[in-house]
């Protein structure tokens, strides 16, 4: 019985070890036939549908927006007021808007490079364009 035992333990593992080598030949057979090497389904879909792609740019420069802002706020905050001329609650609505749009700005104008690298991340290395 023990003979048997250890001719099925050792037929599962050869058999085991030919579905992993069938696997491998399968993924390199795909790769050289053209298959886009590490290309991910959400890059896939960007590449057939140019308005996601558009609209994912537009969410990577509002989230490169998003943290230029939150930069300005805590850089802001390191400047001392003297009193002298603080404006109250008006001027610090005014003053956050006022970022709001600097940040927008500097993001549009693409000099910090945050929005490129993110789209890059999500789409598993495709270029801006």
């Amino acid at each position: 019985m023990e003979i048997t035992g250890n001719m099925q333990q050792a037929a599962f593992a050869l058999n085991s070890a030919q579905n992993a080598d069938m696997q491998i030949s399968q993924a390199r057979l795909s790769r050289a036939e053209g298959a886009p090497k590490g290309r991910s389904a959400f890059a896939r879909m960007l590449e057939a549908d140019p308005q996601q792609d558009a609209k994912l740019k537009e969410s990577c420069i509002q989230m490169e927006s998003i943290f230029v802002k939150q930069m300005l706020t805590v850089m802001r905050k390191s400047v001392e007021k003297t009193g002298l001329i603080d404006g109250g609650q008006a001027e610090e609505i005014f003053t956050d808007m006022l970022y709001d749009k600097y940040a927008e700005e500097m993001s549009r104008s693409h000099t910090l490079g945050l929005a490129r690298t993110i789209y890059s991340q999500l789409t598993g290395g495709k270029k801006w364009a």
